[in-house]
């Protein structure tokens, strides 16, 4: 019976162990005092990017250094904004890693909803409210030449349902 691993075709792997992938990636970062990712391709050998991001997907210890790798690219980039805040390149780099420069707010996946228990108010301010008590603090003819007012301007307007 034919196995998986026979049918597979293609280029072997130029890494067969994590452990000389790190030696490559280690040399690269001490030569290289200005990391990128497509130098760090090159370095390792390759010939596009996407083959250095495949090596993600051959193992968690594959993974582990080409995410570490990365990381130490991420870091490079960060420090660039943190001499240069206008550093457009570090925060195009930044934004390839899943950096936002904005926030983005999404309602699409439902709304919140917000149970709010407001404290009960005392009957007095509840008359206050309705008219029936006068307010604290302001004298009753103060509320009657207010009412006054009212009826006053709705009269000149013209509008004789408001006085009443």
């Amino acid at each position: 019976m034919i196995t998986l691993k026979e049918l597979r075709t293609g280029r072997p792997r130029r890494y067969k162990s994590p452990e000389e992938m790190k030696i490559r990636i280690d040399e690269y970062f001490l030569d290289n005092d200005k990391p990128t990712i497509c130098g760090l391709t090159l370095a390792l050998g390759f010939c596009e990017r996407r083959a250095l991001l495949n090596y993600e997907g051959y193992g968690k210890e594959f993974y582990d250094i080409i995410k570490r790798a990365k990381l130490i690219v991420e870091e490079y980039y960060e420090s660039c904004l943190a001499v240069n805040s206008k550093a457009t390149g570090a925060i195009f780099a930044l934004k390839n890693f899943d950096w936002s420069d904005k926030q983005e707010f999404s309602l699409s996946e439902g709304f919140v909803r917000l149970n709010i228990t407001l404290p009960a108010l005392p009957e007095v301010q509840l008359k206050q409210i309705d008219g029936s008590l006068p307010l604290q603090g302001v004298s009753q003819p103060f509320t009657k030449q207010i009412a006054a007012k009212e009826v006053v301007k709705a009269e000149e307007s013209g509008n004789k349902e408001d006085c009443t």
